[in-house]
């Protein structure tokens, strides 16, 4: 993209969201599943040889997953959830490790010129404030 004068920019959409939500919807068991793996696997991480825990990417992997003790709306979603979909929540819910070393890093709301993007759609609510910065529930 560069080249031709372009970039390439990376932001956070409405489905991860939804997963720091604890909200699923659009997303496959089968997801659900592997991300458990993930934390099943990185959480050895110290024991794994190098190269193991780089492939897997377990350098975004804070063990300890779980709710703050304080978290009471945090601890109330975990309850309600199948155990295989927790590490996943855990991880991307605001605060968690993947929220905090990767999404984070990336806008949920992006003005390029006189362009505004955004995955999932603006709503008339949404620009009745500033646009820039976008609500604290979009970063």
């Amino acid at each position: 993209a560069a080249a031709e004068g372009g970039a390439v920019h990376v932001m956070v959409g409405n489905h991860e969201t939804m997963n720091a939500a604890g909200n699923f919807a659009y997303t496959t068991e089968g997801a659900l599943h592997a991300f458990n793996r993930w934390h099943q696997v990185c959480r050895l991480a110290p024991f794994l040889p190098g190269a193991v825990a780089r492939a897997c990417h377990c350098s975004l992997y804070k063990a300890p997953l779980r709710c703050r003790p304080d978290d009471s709306s945090c601890k109330t979603l975990l309850n309600r959830m199948a155990p295989y979909a927790r590490a996943r929540f855990l991880a991307l819910r605001p605060g968690g490790p993947i929220s905090k070393g990767l999404l984070a890093s990336h806008p949920a709301v992006l003005i390029v010129g006189d362009t505004l993007f955004v995955h999932g759609g603006v709503t008339r609510e949404h620009l009745k404030g500033p646009v820039c910065p976008p609500p604290a529930h979009a970063r």
